[in-house]
């Protein structure tokens, strides 16, 4: 079954032909489908980004905690396996931030837990 990580924009989702994302796209609906879900009080929208969220973060490298930047969304396979904190990487990070410092729900996000989280989030 194809992985729940959207496209960029709604045009991609209508030409079956782009199917690769940014690694930040997944990372700015997390802080946008949060503000959603708390703007209308339906919780389906984060709880989609939130899965989302999941599973890109399931695909990072679990050595260094770093993602590639680009990915397939219907395969979930990485395309540019060439991560880092550079351009397109960091933004998914910043993002997840945001939405932290926006909402607080530490329950939600998938990168709060392991050696590599806060002593706060634990």
């Amino acid at each position: 079954s194809p992985p729940s990580t959207p496209f960029n924009s709604a045009s991609d989702a209508f030409q079956p032909s782009v199917t690769e994302s940014n690694v930040a796209a997944v990372g700015s609906f997390s802080l946008e489908f949060g503000a959603l879900s708390r703007l209308t009080g339906d919780d389906a929208f984060e709880l989609a980004a939130t899965r989302a969220t999941k599973a890109l973060w399931s695909l990072r490298n679990r050595a260094t905690n770093l993602l590639g930047n680009t990915l397939d969304v219907q395969t979930g396979r990485g395309v540019d396996r060439s991560g880092g904190v550079g351009a397109g990487c960091d933004s998914f990070f910043e993002y997840l931030l945001k939405k932290h410092v926006a909402f607080g729900d530490e329950a939600r996000s998938p990168i709060h837990t392991g050696p590599h989280a806060t002593a706060s989030a634990r």
